[in-house]
């Protein structure tokens, strides 16, 4: 943030073009949406809803980061974000509780811009120490780290507003490429 603190942004990775690309565009510039058939509005008797049991919640971490959404991690700089939110990776990594949580197994990537590969590899292996899970599963925690190098993700733009970055196609690439369903974000630079 332009204050000095940083944040990780932990969330599907799969509706984050489309978020960006339709919600950061000004009004004006918005292609508009296909004429759809109107659909009146539905009213729903809670009472009747009660009446039955309601789908289950996917959660990453159980009741705690749901599945799916964005979930923030925010405070001062040094207070402990970033190795919380390698610690959760790495959870999931190697299918351990995390927080003393249940958590569910997947793919994770780690986009940092603060870290640079030497002090991730440090944190890793301290968080490693402390778990003793063996070696993991290869393909199953990825790290790219931009330490240094011009990590923005989406540049302001007088035509668009806001326009996502070639460094934003390259990340979306990644996420695919590795079937991540968690990603971290690491002090990335605010428009």
């Amino acid at each position: 943030m332009t204050d000095g603190t940083d944040f990780a942004d932990l969330g599907d990775a799969a509706s984050t073009r489309e978020r960006v690309d339709r919600a950061m565009l000004p009004p004006q510039v918005r292609e508009p949406e296909e004429e759809k058939p109107y659909v009146p509005l539905k009213r729903l008797d809670v009472a009747g809803l009660l009446k039955k049991p309601a789908p289950p919640h996917e959660w990453i971490v159980s009741g705690l980061i749901p599945a799916r959404e964005v979930t923030a991690f925010s405070g001062d700089g040094g207070g402990g974000k970033t190795m919380i939110a390698l610690q959760l990776a790495h959870a999931r990594a190697c299918q351990w509780p995390w927080l003393g949580r249940e958590i569910t197994p997947g793919r994770s990537l780690y986009y940092g811009a603060e870290d640079d590969r030497d002090e991730l590899h440090w944190r890793l292996e301290q968080i490693n120490r402390q778990i003793i899970a063996g070696p993991l599963e290869p393909g199953v925690f990825t790290l790219i780290t931009v330490a240094g190098e011009n990590a923005e993700l989406a540049v302001a733009d007088r035509e668009f507003g806001v326009r996502t970055t070639r460094r934003f196609e390259d990340l979306e690439e990644n996420l695919r490429d590795l079937e991540a369903d968690l990603l971290v974000l690491e002090q990335i630079p605010i428009i």
